[in-house]
């Protein structure tokens, strides 16, 4: 049959023909055109015995994709597949030499979708079953024995295959390898250790699993002494085990074997999820190892650049093996060893440091903040001063940068959990010189994120304004002054956090007095918080028209998405949009800071005001609308929450009560005025304005009517011109321009070179600009006769030689 077909499709051409194919499997219309596909097929590959053409890989990669879909459904493709991918195996053929480059990027694509279906057709537990040349022998459940290390095993092919194909592996494109091929797996990393000359297998041994363990995260569970052997040759020259052919190999600072300790502490890290990690982890003390790498204490003396590189691993090693071992790392001195590292970091300013103060952090924020014995031991050990000494560090620089930012950020959070009464007036100077760095940056300090000020913020919250002690001292340092700028200055989400500070600190009568007496751009208390509110009603997509009044009565405050929450018929019950907005919102806040001023601390600001006079400001017509609505938001908010009973009452059919179903109604009924009566108000005061500015206006142009303006011009100029005589600045100015005008007409000649001007520097003579000097004909002249004729400066064109000449001038021309 086969000769039969290659007869029919001699010298057709096989490109043409798999176009034929691709198109009639797309485009299969009826049952009866499976025979014609499958004898097109069949000639196609009759033709490409020898293997595929370049050009047609693309087409391969579909046919093939589609034959395998087809394939689950009729039994008949099977066949031909199969026989497609015995050809795949085949390298490319090329038509012309030119082609490798024309169809680069098609032999790239056909390679990636070849390792797609090795991947399907568990290549990896293939390839990993060979490793160990006796696997045929024991298959299927017997477990190597330990190698002798002179058995000699190349696996170069293999190590570049296996790298290639698990890089965009996933759980779901790869099976889970089996334990039979990680029991071969086990026994080529055996043997590698054994023998020096083969560190870098055994390192590609390490990363194969690596890959393996980032893909399947409990690949060891079936293989407790594969997990053993990895941890005990990390710790071998650190912690006594019983000897064993493992614990005698010995790591040296050659570069291989930093190397395989990295990979060797990146495979420990997955431990956490193996139902016997802990106990492997413990066993193995493999928390006291890595203390001893990050405190430079290990029995390899590793290079300066390998340590920090190990050190980085480690610390992120003990973010995921700690909380399996908490106890472990306390009575090994775990915080202490950290806090050590950050000190010494501190001296010596690089980005690698840098990075390895920062993890250090890090680390110990994220376990001060899960297990009270790591937090405690921090306070204990000297933490709080520490992480304080390096925050003041980095502000004191001159420039505090993104990486510098961020350190602070996470010292901030550090310092919350190790917090101490007896040590916070320590913290109160940090912190304002935080907030003035804040208000006030550098020049070349870049933009600063809202994380830090937030945390900042969420301190000051949760520590200082607890204590009455605590918050007079900060009130004291003109921390609210600071606060108010910042809420100023910042977004949405710090003024929340800033406002419920203040919130807590008006409790205290000596922060009104700060609150009465902050000004700055122009605005003071009340139209500070009043554009607060505005800006979150902007946000909100609160129906408002330009000065903040109310456009629909019945939901004066009410924003878009909770409208859509309270009104929606197809929302699922969530719970009360109404109060979930007071949560995360400024404008609860804005109203309790009113209340605070206006009722609760009512005396304290009115014997304030007395003195300073700066409470009572005149507020613009934009204020005054919001302050009607920030002074009712609480009545605002009970009113949607009635609306909101009614509705759920009505969405999930419960029958109410005659009485309390009155009272439902009833409130409806006031609450729907509500928003009605504050409109009216805002639209009175509105009115009021635009009566007060034509009131302006009007009398702006009646000034301009009943003023002479020409006459008042016209003496304008007048007076400039005398001041242009008269005063000395003006007469100098008249002088310099004079004297430019000069040597500007200055021409050179050629027999007397530059002329030069005759100034009268030492001439008491007043130049006059633009007057007519008139000499009056009255004045007569004395003429003293016994006076010489004065020596000419220059030569006069009208005189004659004769008349400077003098005998002894010709005399001397007699000599000559």
């Amino acid at each position: 049959m086969e000769k039969d077909c290659m007869y029919l499709v001699q010298g057709r051409n096989s490109s043409m023909m798999l176009q034929k194919i691709l198109i009639l499997i797309q485009n299969q219309i009826t049952k009866n055109d499976t025979e014609r596909l499958l004898t097109i097929i069949k000639q196609f590959l009759c033709l490409s015995t020898d293997g595929f053409y370049v050009q047609d890989l693309y087409n391969i990669t579909h046919v093939v994709d589609i034959l395998m879909e087809k394939s689950k459904q009729e039994s008949v493709y099977i066949k031909h597949l199969d026989t497609f991918l015995e050809i795949c195996s085949i390298p490319p053929l090329l038509v012309k030499s030119s082609d490798i480059i024309r169809y680069a990027l098609d032999i790239q694509e056909y390679f990636s979708w070849l390792g797609q279906k090795f991947l399907a057709r568990h290549i990896v537990n293939s390839l990993l079953t060979r490793l160990e040349p006796n696997w045929r022998a024991r298959y299927p459940n017997e477990k190597p024995g330990m190698p002798r290390g002179d058995e000699i095993l190349d696996i170069s092919i293999v190590g570049k295959i296996l790298p290639l194909v698990l890089e965009k592996a996933t759980a779901q494109t790869m099976k889970a390898p089996t334990r039979f091929s990680l029991w071969s797996l086990q026994w080529t990393f055996r043997l590698f250790c054994l023998r020096e000359a083969t560190r870098l297998e055994r390192n590609n041994i390490l990363a194969i699993l690596l890959m393996l363990m980032n893909v399947y995260p409990d690949l060891l569970s079936g293989n407790l002494t594969f997990c053993y052997d990895i941890a005990m040759l990390a710790m071998a020259q650190d912690v006594i085990f019983s000897p064993n052919r493992i614990t005698e190999c010995r790591l040296t600072p050659c570069n291989e074997d930093m190397c395989c300790m990295a990979l060797l502490l990146m495979c420990i890290s997955f431990y956490r999820h193996i139902l016997t990690g802990p106990k492997v982890i413990e066993e193995c003390r493999i928390v006291m190892g890595l203390l001893k790498l990050i405190g430079k204490q290990q029995a390899i003396k590793w290079k300066p650049l390998q340590s920090r590189y190990l050190i980085n691993v480690s610390i992120n090693i003990l973010h995921n093996i700690v909380p399996i071992s908490t106890e472990e790392f306390v009575e090994d001195g775990g915080p202490l060893i950290i806090l050590e590292l950050i000190n010494e970091g501190r001296q010596f300013a690089s980005t690698a440091n840098y990075q390895i103060i920062l993890r250090s952090v890090e680390l110990l924020c994220h376990f001060c903040y899960k297990f009270k014995s790591i937090c405690d031991s921090v306070a204990y050990n000297g933490g709080f001063n520490i992480i304080l000494s390096l925050c003041n560090e980095y502000l004191e620089a001159n420039y505090l940068s993104k990486n510098h930012q961020v350190l602070i950020a996470v010292s901030i959070c550090l310092l919350e959990q190790i917090y101490h009464p007896e040590k916070a007036r320590e913290l109160l100077p940090m912190i304002i010189k935080y907030m003035n760095r804040y208000i006030n940056p550098n020049p070349q300090d870049p933009v600063q994120g809202q994380r830090i000020i937030i945390l900042t913020l969420s301190l000051i919250w949760n520590k200082i304004a607890c204590s009455e002690s605590l918050s007079k001292a900060f009130i004291e340092m003109d921390g609210i002054y600071l606060l108010l700028d910042i809420v100023q200055m910042s977004c949405l989400p710090t003024k929340i956090v800033a406002l419920g500070v203040l919130i807590d600190l008006c409790e205290i009568t000596e922060c009104v007095p700060y609150l009465i007496t902050w000004r700055r751009n122009g605005q003071r208390i009340k139209s500070l918080l009043l554009d607060t509110f505005r800006q979150e009603n902007t946000e909100l997509h609160v129906k408002v028209d330009q000065y903040g009044a109310i456009v629909d009565p019945l939901i004066p405050i009410m924003g878009e998405v909770q409208y859509y929450e309270t009104n929606c018929p197809c929302r699922k019950f969530v719970g009360n949009p109404s109060i979930a907005d007071l949560l995360i919102s400024c404008r609860p806040k804005v109203y309790c800071l009113l209340q605070i001023l206006e009722v609760r601390q009512r005396d304290v600001v009115e014997t304030t005001d007395e003195f300073y006079k700066l409470f009572n400001e005149d507020l613009s017509r934009e204020d005054q609308v919001t302050l009607l609505v920030a002074e009712n938001f609480l009545a605002l908010k009970l009113s949607e929450e009635w609306h909101e009973l009614a509705k759920e009452f009505e969405k999930y059919e419960i029958e109410v009560i005659p009485s309390d179903q009155a009272i439902i109604e009833s409130m409806l009924d006031v609450t729907n005025q509500w928003g009605g009566i504050l409109q009216k108000m805002q639209r009175q005061i509105l009115d009021d304005f635009h009566k007060k500015d034509k009131k302006f206006e009007e009398s702006f142009y009646d000034t301009l009517k009943k003023s002479r303006y020409p006459e008042a011009c016209e003496a304008l100029k007048q007076m400039r011109y005398i001041a242009k005589c008269s005063e000395r600045v003006f007469r100098l100015s008249a002088y310099y321009d004079t004297q430019q005008r000069i040597v500007d007409s200055l021409q050179y000649n050629e027999e007397n070179g530059q002329f030069h001007p005759t100034n009268f520097f030492d001439v008491f003579v007043s130049f006059v600009k633009n007057q007519h000097v008139v000499v009056p004909t009255d004045v007569v002249e004395d003429v003293v006769p016994s006076l010489e004729l004065p020596t000419f400066v220059s030569p006069a064109i009208s005189l004659s030689i004769e008349d400077f000449m003098t005998d002894e001038s010709f005399s001397d021309l007699d000599y000559l």
